[in-house]
């Protein structure tokens, strides 16, 4: 039997099988099996699946195994740690709880004790009424009457005690106040104070204070401030209050109306110095500059050869061009005078003239050439006008005619040599201060006339550069020096800057330096570098030695400049002058122990290493600790051989201008030292910027940092900088060590060739 297309029959009904086809089950076979074999592949997909599924259950929990162990041991040290800080709080709430019952237990026994007193007193005048009125002796009856009448004048006070047993008082009379805010303060700054509370055993007062209040009071009663009161821990609170008015004020510190030990407190409120009314930048070498009555600023830009004038809103015009001869062309103009109606006359330095101008800029006349005749000139650097008249007491009036000129080269009296300041008192005399006679200054009537001169030698005077008249007549010298080539030296501008401490007073004034005081700042230093770096270590070694000795000797004034400046302790400001000191001999003693080495090479022969100084060095130095840090950035640049243009802490610079005479006495030779005054910044650009200079050393802010480092590409100077951080001058490991040698040094490698060696 055939059967096609069908499966065979397992049982054939047919008995004779000679006919069938057996080829069908081996032809059928195959296509069942592949039948059967796919349909198991989604069956075997479906267990590899589920054996995946195994694993990642598997997987699953031992990370949750292992999150639980991790999450148990954060509770339990989350535990442990809450334990820890509240066994802490019970301990210092029992404390607290003891030394409340202990405080309340004193004022209770103390209570108990005058509450008995009183009532003894009362028995005893009982008693003695009742013996007098037995014994009714008239003597004895008066003095029970007094006795009654004393009793009597004292019962508000026993019935005050009875009323008020059991309760604990406050002591306000027993309170301390400390802090800036109960001396000085200033406007619109916040001022702050401390409290501590005492009771009348002298112990800490634990409890809340009750009814804490402050109030500023201007002395005239034109403004008065509350405060804001805070508790900072148990007996200590913290008082913020922010005065509205500059003045005298009082302020009154209450407890429950009852004032503190010494309140009221006298408080100077200042004008706010912190940041100043207003910012003229865009300006280049600005030297002269005065101010007119409609709040505008003309400031002589020396650089750009132009005067500008600056409104009150910041608008800016300027005229002016660089050039010999023309009306408005300048070379090199210094100094400006406004009369009363605005007019500007500007001194052309190098033109040997001065120029006028109307308050608008434009150009009016000039007056002077070159010479010593009259009308003539020889670089104009100061001016003055007559404050009635409308003179420019010199040699012409405002139009321009020739007057009269007085003095005469010369040293005798009413001739001048050297006249380098002016000044006219609201009395029309005038005052002209002398480089030369000595550093005199001599006095001159308006019409010329010798009147007399004063200040002969450099004990009174040196240079009086700047010379002012108030408006009490008391003539003021405003000539202020840096320290330039081993001298002490007028600056190129006669202009300053007031130092203030910590209070917002005036303690002293520097000297404002500018390009050109760097420029010959770096010129001495140059010049001084060849022979400094030459010198034998031990010499440099002992000149140093004795800048710490001749420091030594002034260590308890300079100690109090530092705290004039910087309102610390005076104890405090000693020991940094002690540690700069310290420093000194600590630098002193490596001006030979930071040499060279020998390098082994791959080649035959050897490399010498020798450390040798860099060269002149500009350093700015940073705001805090102003006389420790000069000394730990100068002194190993100078015991290494360098020579330095140094800007001392812009806020504190007095404590380096007191080393003025410290250097002069310690064998220094000039040059290798040199201090200039100032603005950090303005300072900084000219000494980065300045292609002599070899090095910069900067301690500033993080944008002055980015600055110096691009500015000293221009010479590829090496730059050392403090991006913005501070630094612990005090401690060893950032106030000295090798860190300051290594930017103090050049490294010279010298290769030595030794040739070939065989060996047997």
């Amino acid at each position: 039997m055939e059967i096609e297309g069908s499966q065979a029959p397992s049982h054939c009904l047919v008995p004779d099988h000679r006919n069938h086809n057996y080829d069908l089950v081996p032809k059928v076979f195959p296509k069942q099996e592949k039948v059967i074999v796919d349909s198991l592949k989604p069956v075997e997909e479906q267990i590899a699946t589920f054996e995946r599924a195994a694993e990642s259950f598997d997987t699953r929990c031992a990370a949750v195994a292992e999150q639980k162990t991790a999450v148990v041991a954060e509770i339990r040290t989350a535990m442990a740690k809450l334990r820890q800080a509240l066994e802490a709080r019970e301990t210092e709430l029992v404390g607290q709880a003891e030394q409340t019952a202990q405080q309340k237990l004193k004022t209770l026994a103390a209570q108990r004790d005058g509450f008995e007193l009183q009532l003894g007193q009362l028995r005893s005048c009982q008693d003695f009424v009742e013996e007098s009125r037995r014994s009714f002796k008239p003597d004895t009856l008066a003095l029970a009457e007094q006795a009654d009448m004393k009793f009597a004048h004292s019962l508000p006070e026993l019935v005050k005690t009875c009323q008020q047993f059991g309760k604990v008082y406050q002591c306000p009379e027993m309170y301390q106040a400390s802090g800036e805010g109960i001396k000085v303060a200033m406007r619109g700054q916040t001022a702050a104070i401390s409290i501590q509370a005492f009771d009348r055993e002298g112990e800490a007062y634990l409890r809340p204070v009750d009814n804490l209040r402050c109030e500023l009071v201007a002395s005239d009663g034109s403004s008065r401030v509350s405060g804001t009161v805070n508790r900072r821990n148990q007996n200590i609170y913290d008082i913020s209050y922010q005065p509205r008015v500059t003045g005298e004020h009082h302020l009154y510190i209450l407890v429950e109306e009852q004032p503190i030990l010494n309140s009221p407190f006298t408080v100077t409120v200042l004008p706010n110095f912190t940041a100043p009314a207003n910012i003229i930048g865009h300006l280049k070498g600005p030297y002269g500059v005065a101010a007119r009555e409609r709040g505008e600023v003309v400031v002589v830009e020396n650089d750009r050869h132009r005067v500008s004038i600056i409104s009150i809103n910041g608008r800016k015009r300027s005229f002016g061009t660089f050039g010999l001869v023309g009306p408005g062309r300048f070379k090199e103009p210094s100094r400006i005078a406004i009369d009363s109606g605005g007019n500007i006359l500007v001194t052309d330095q190098d033109n040997h003239r001065i120029q006028q101008f109307s308050s608008a800029g434009k150009f009016l006349r000039t007056v002077g050439t070159q010479g010593s005749r009259p009308l003539q000139f020889q670089s104009p650097d100061g001016i003055a006008v007559h404050p009635l008249t409308g003179k420019v007491i010199q040699v012409f009036t405002f139009s321009g005619v020739y007057l009269r000129q007085f003095g005469k080269k010369g040293e005798g009296e009413g001739e001048l040599n050297g006249p380098v300041s002016i000044a006219i008192d609201s009395g029309n005399v005038v005052y002209v201060g002398e480089y030369g006679n000595d550093d005199r200054i001599s006095i001159f009537s308006t019409d010329g006339e010798f009147i007399k001169s004063f200040g002969k030698g450099p004990v009174e005077f040196s240079c009086p550069y700047g010379l002012a008249v108030d408006k009490k007549g008391t003539l003021i010298d405003r000539t202020l020096k840096m320290y330039i080539g081993g001298s002490q030296k007028r600056p190129d501008a006669p202009y300053c800057r007031p130092v203030r401490g910590a209070s917002g007073g005036v303690v002293g004034q520097v000297a404002e330096g500018n390009r050109k005081d760097i420029r010959e700042a770096v010129e001495a230093a140059h010049k001084a570098a060849p022979g400094w770096g030459k010198r034998a270590a031990h010499n440099r070694a002992q000149i140093v030695y004795y800048i710490a000795e001749n420091l030594e000797l002034r260590h308890r004034e300079v100690a109090q400049r530092i705290a004039d400046m910087t309102g610390r302790q005076y104890e405090d400001c000693k020991k940094e002058v002690d540690l700069s000191i310290r420093r000194l001999f600590y630098w002193g003693a490596y001006a030979d122990k930071f040499g060279g080495t020998v390098q082994e090479t791959t080649l035959y022969g050897a490399t010498v290493r020798i450390n040798e100084p860099v060269g002149v060095i500009g350093i700015a130095c940073p705001d805090q600790f102003p006389l420790l840090a000069f000394v730990s950035l100068f002194a190993p640049a100078v015991v290494r051989g360098n020579t330095v243009v140094i800007v001392p802490s812009e806020t504190a610079p007095l404590s380096a201008t007191d080393l003025y005479q410290v250097f002069d006495t310690s064998d220094l030779p000039g040059g290798v030292v040199n201090v200039i005054t100032g603005s950090r910044d303005h300072l900084t650009k000219y000494l980065a910027e300045h292609q002599d200079v070899e090095a910069m050393w900067y301690f500033g802010s993080a944008e002055g940092c980015k600055f110096v480092e691009t500015a000293s590409c221009g010479n590829v100077k090496r730059s050392w900088v403090n991006y913005g951080l501070s630094r612990d001058w005090i401690s060893m490991e950032q106030g000295q060590g090798e860190e300051f040698l290594y930017h103090a040094t050049e490294v010279k490698n010298i290769w030595l060739p030794m040739g070939e060696i065989f060996a047997n």
